[in-house]
């Protein structure tokens, strides 16, 4: 190669160096990871990037493992809020990020305070522990209109018995059919 050549690919590396590329001016990233207070990681946590400067918000997740990643903010200054349903919220105010930097911010969040109530009616059920009425009803009562000991209708006075059980009627055993 010559050395016209060699001059030429040197100038143009040398500018390049000098002069950053427009995507990396006045960027910075911020990972992290959230945990609770026994160590264990948070999956879908929000995490909430807010710019002081613009009031500008941005919102990323956090992963399967508890990280989140913003991987190109503005410069400035930042607050950064975690939040999810069964924990307290954790905020970071005064954040600053600077050309080039990359920021980790781990929050470690406490479960929230979670109350139960139960209500309980409690209804009593009077026994007359004479008659075997429960609650003003009769349980071993007959039904109206029929006298005590009849058993009108009941399988053994239609004859079901008969028919399921069967006859011995001539050294066969007939079976009733329905």
């Amino acid at each position: 190669m010559p050395i016209r050549h060699r001059l030429r690919l040197a100038l143009v590396l040398l500018l390049a160096a000098c002069f950053p590329l427009q995507g990396q001016i006045g960027r910075a990233s911020v990972n992290g990871t959230v945990t609770d207070e026994s160590g264990a990681v948070i999956p879908q946590t929000s995490v909430v990037a807010t710019s002081a400067e613009t009031g500008k918000q941005a919102e990323v997740r956090t992963n399967a493992v508890g990280i989140h990643v913003f991987p190109s903010l503005p410069l400035g200054t930042y607050t950064f809020t975690y939040s999810h349903g069964d924990f307290q919220s954790v905020e970071f105010q005064g954040v600053e990020l600077r050309v080039g930097q990359t920021l980790t911010l781990n929050a470690q969040m406490k479960v929230v305070a979670q109350t139960t109530s139960v209500k309980v009616k409690s209804v009593a059920l009077l026994l007359d522990r004479n008659s075997a009425e429960m609650a003003g009803l009769n349980c071993l009562s007959q039904p109206r209109g029929q006298p005590q000991g009849e058993t009108r209708g009941s399988p053994l006075s239609t004859g079901f018995a008969a028919r399921t059980l069967g006859r011995r009627s001539g050294g066969h055993t007939e079976r009733g059919s329905f």
